[in-house]
């Protein structure tokens, strides 16, 4: 498997190395600007890289450096993938993450439209199914910043849900509603980078609280369809305080959140909650 990943940085690096660096706005232009060089010398250094490494097996170490140095950000993460076993470096993959779904757009380029960014999720989840790389908290800490800078067209509030859930098919394997569910929930069940959109401003909160009500919805639903997910939906209901947790949210949704400036989405968040409250309540029960 090793040689097949330096296989695959090796075309990456051909590629580039190919490229005309009299093209801007290409991933070269991009590279060469980041290294503050000449386009011309770094596609020939590329190729030269390339032709080297083509001759002999490399160690991991070396794949690495030249997939990263290179920002070959799928690539690194496929290396860092096969290395995980032996050691883990979760804040490289937690940085070629934020490159391939919020990248940088200092040079006033515009940013990757959305229906690119869905793709991009959906060989990362296609590629690397476990949560070491595909780290929900991670992702939708990325897709929902982006979602509140660039919403898409169908609107920011639920988008990143409706693409991460097992409902929409986009994203395979599926992802868990539970686990969705632990970013969305609140501070208390997510990881740092939920955490931090968690804590900011109350607008950011209403959006968030907006996703929730998404995700319940869904989840609700396929529990509905499917007498396993049902089985999941009420033991994660007990067993995570679902109905606790949204009453924590509608207390907030009639007092603090309610006069903050986004305050005109707080009554209908308020209502959304309450029966959601109900219906899962119901469901507990019976």
């Amino acid at each position: 498997q090793l040689a097949r990943l330096q296989l695959g940085v090796v075309l990456e690096l051909e590629r580039l190395g190919a490229a005309d660096p009299a093209v801007p706005g290409s991933a070269l232009a991009a590279l060469a600007a980041s290294k503050g060089v000449p386009a011309s010398s770094l596609a020939a250094d590329l190729a030269s890289q390339a032709e080297a490494a083509a001759g002999s097996l490399l160690e991991l170490t070396a794949v690495f450096k030249l997939a990263w140095d290179a920002q070959l950000w799928s690539a690194s993460l496929a290396v860092l993938d096969f290395a995980a076993p032996h050691r883990a470096y979760p804040e490289y993959v937690d940085f070629a993450l934020q490159q391939l779904l919020a990248p940088a757009t200092a040079d006033g380029a515009a940013p990757a439209p959305w229906s690119e960014v869905r793709a991009v999720v959906a060989r990362l989840r296609k590629a690397h199914p476990t949560d070491y790389v595909f780290c929900l908290d991670t992702i939708c800490a990325l897709l929902e910043r982006r979602a509140l800078t660039e919403p898409p067209a169908s609107g920011a509030s639920g988008a990143v849900v409706s693409l991460l859930s097992p409902a929409s098919g986009a994203v395979r394997p599926d992802v868990s509603w539970g686990g969705l569910y632990a970013c969305y929930a609140g501070t208390h069940h997510c990881g740092r980078r939920m955490r931090a959109l968690w804590e900011e401003s109350p607008a950011t909160q209403l959006h968030l609280l907006g996703s929730l009500v998404t995700l319940l919805r869904g989840w609700l639903e396929a529990a509905r369809s499917s007498a396993d997910e049902m089985r999941r939906l009420v033991s994660a209901a007990r067993e995570l305080a679902i109905a606790g947790d949204l009453d924590a949210h509608i207390v907030r949704l009639g007092g603090d959140l309610a006069s903050s400036p986004s305050a005109d989405l707080a009554p209908r968040l308020h209502t959304d909650l309450r029966d959601l409250r109900a219906a899962l309540s119901a469901l507990t029960r019976s």
